[in-house]
């Protein structure tokens, strides 16, 4: 997490809904970890705003595999799965 926020500004997204067997682009999105302050890591949950609703989501997937916890964002590709 990017210190001062509470908030990764996300730019490569992709959104899965439950019962939905592919992913859709969802561009540039700010996430921020639940519970507030919490690592981002595999399998977190976060909140974000998609087509302006706030949703809950889980992370299943960070790319680089091997991305670790740091000041940084991920440099590359996150994947998220959508619990609305």
């Amino acid at each position: 997490m990017r210190k001062g926020t509470a908030t990764w500004p996300f730019r490569r997204v992709y959104l899965q809904r439950p019962h939905k067997t592919s992913s859709i682009p969802i561009g540039k999105i700010l996430v921020e970890m639940l519970p507030p302050g919490s690592p981002l890591r595999l399998h977190c949950q976060i909140k974000f705003t998609y087509e302006g609703k706030v949703e809950i989501g889980r992370v299943d997937g960070i790319v680089p595999e091997k991305w670790k916890n740091s000041d940084h964002a991920p440099p590359m590709l996150y994947v998220v799965q959508g619990l609305a």
